[in-house]
């Protein structure tokens, strides 16, 4: 008797929309064998996989098991042709030289089968239209994609911290939505807020977040460290998708500030950030070398008599610039930032006195930010014209010469980050005169406690102090060069002024020209260990 396999296959897709199930392509290929007189030895079945490509499990062994000689196949019968392949390229490159080589007949349980030429090319045609058929799935399915998408609903499955919701109306219309995951999206926003602090890794935020309860809920495992690198470069978390290379704004509810966002984003631009690890050091991924621009790592090393352990820094040397490294005693730097506090810390009368001073900052720090609103919304209207020329230039089908629709929607994406970024900004400088006082008091009773604060705190306590009050710092082997932040900046200037009028013994309203104007840049550099003035540049 002629011996035969059965193979069979459904996608979830035919499965739900068309019926055809696995028992019912079976039971029809099974009658067909007894029918033409075929003795099946083996079965092979593949539920929820598409034709896509021979990449599938059972197909794999289909042909494994046809092309072994010792099995003597003379058939293969499958319900519809297109069960096997839909590409001309699998049914021509491997499956028909194999039923060749064993002379291996191809039979459908449904269609023609006829051991002709005729009959070959009616096989031939049969995948063809499948290909096609294949073909027009995908492209219906692309559009019906993009349709949700441009309706601010992403066609996927919602990222952790978000849940997908069907709503089923009058028991036939499902209405899909996306929704926030009220047990996991309170970890996402904690996973951003520690990130930009500067003081964890992906892996550390792991650790972390898995003590306070963020685990995977199959393996009761804390997530890896990519899991949280695609979590904190996701746009998903502040209203925006991208599909299919296009940015579209989401209904859904952000659940991070875009200011928090891009905050850390702009953290990964520093490519060469030093690897983070379990202990935590006061100056790493905050010292930069003055030659190569490489943070600054550190390590512990034994001292010189092999008693106790040492924490030195040097640079990571990311760049291999650098042929021989030098190492520095973290003492070194704890004297260099306590000079900096000297310069910033105010006794209680100082602070006392310092807030009627401060008045006349607060104005001209007022006037500044009240300049800076308006030089931002004017990039804010170049960038939205922008934005909508090219927007309605793309629609009319009139795209910029010698650019192409990827081109133009790569730069439409720049320009609406940068647009996103300038609102955060404008949103900040956006402060009454009286909030500017209250936060003016605020930072004048910290100054107060500062050394007090700086000497007891921990690593990462000095850590997070230091990123508060700097904008950078870099080390060329001698100086420290650091770059306060404009509050700051205008604490030490205050300071300045105040000791000052104390030396004239005068008391007087600061100038104009006691307090450098914004488009200053300072520098205080501070040489083995004490300060030695201020740099302006123009």
């Amino acid at each position: 008797m002629k011996r035969a396999v059965i193979y069979s296959r459904v996608s979830t897709e035919e499965q739900v929309k068309h019926g055809f199930s696995i028992e019912t392509q079976l039971n029809t290929c099974a009658e067909f064998a007894e029918r033409e007189g075929y003795c099946i030895v083996q079965t092979f079945i593949e539920e929820g996989k598409s034709a896509k490509d021979l990449n599938r499990e059972q197909v794999q062994k289909l042909i494994k098991f046809c092309d072994n000689p010792k099995n003597k196949i003379n058939a293969i019968i499958v319900w519809r042709i297109d069960r096997l392949s839909r590409f001309n390229v699998d049914y021509h490159g491997t499956i028909r030289p194999m039923l060749l080589r064993h002379g291996i007949t191809l039979l459908s349980a449904t269609e023609l089968n006829v051991n002709t030429i005729e009959g070959d090319y009616m096989r031939n045609m049969m995948m063809c239209n499948a290909e096609y058929e294949l073909s027009l799935i995908r492209f219906r399915t692309k559009e019906n994609m993009k349709t949700i998408a441009e309706k601010g609903l992403m066609p996927c499955k919602a990222p952790i911290g978000y849940k997908n919701f069907h709503e089923k109306i009058d028991d036939k219309v499902i209405k899909k939505s996306i929704i926030v995951d009220e047990t996991t999206a309170p970890y996402i926003k904690r996973a951003f807020k520690l990130y930009s602090t500067g003081m964890y890794s992906y892996k550390t935020l792991g650790t972390t977040l898995a003590q306070e309860g963020f685990i995977h809920p199959k393996t009761g495992k804390k997530y890896p460290a990519r899991k949280f690198e695609h979590i904190l470069k996701n746009k998903f978390y502040i209203g925006k998708f991208d599909w299919n290379g296009q940015e579209y704004e989401g209904n859904h509810q952000p659940i991070i500030s875009k200011e928090l966002f891009y905050k850390v984003q702009d953290m990964f631009k520093n490519i060469d950030r030093v690897k983070k690890h379990n202990v935590q050091f006061a100056y790493t991924g905050l010292i930069k070398c003055a030659e190569c621009d490489c943070y600054y790592t550190a390590e512990f090393k034994r001292g010189k008599s092999k008693k106790g352990h040492y924490i030195y820094y040097h640079c990571s040397n990311a760049k291999g610039i650098h042929t021989k490294l030098k190492n520095y005693r973290e003492e070194y730097f704890n004297n260099t930032f306590a000079n900096i506090l000297d310069t910033i810390c105010l006794g209680h009368k100082e602070v006392e006195r310092l807030k009627i001073l401060a008045k006349d900052y607060i104005k001209e720090f007022s006037e500044y930010e009240k300049n800076a609103r308006n030089e931002i919304t004017k990039q804010i209207e170049v960038l939205t014209n922008r934005i909508k020329k090219s927007y309605i230039a793309k629609l009319e089908g009139n795209l910029p010469t010698g650019m192409s629709e990827e081109e133009v929607n790569a730069l439409h994406k720049e320009w609406q980050e940068e647009k996103d970024r300038l609102l955060v900004k404008l949103g900040n400088t956006n402060v009454s005169t009286k909030f500017i006082y209250e936060r003016m008091n605020l930072l004048l009773k910290f100054s107060e406690m500062l050394p007090e604060l700086f000497l007891k705190a921990t690593a990462e306590e000095k850590k997070l102090i230091i990123t508060t009050m700097v904008k950078s710092i870099k080390f060329d082997g001698n100086n420290l060069i650091v770059e306060l932040k404009d509050t700051f900046k205008a604490l030490q200037n205050i300071k300045r002024t105040y000791k000052n009028e104390l030396e004239n013994s005068q008391v007087r309203t600061p100038s104009s020209s006691s307090i450098s104007t914004k488009n200053d840049v300072l520098e205080t550099s501070f040489i083995n260990g004490a300060g030695c003035g201020i740099r302006t540049h123009a």
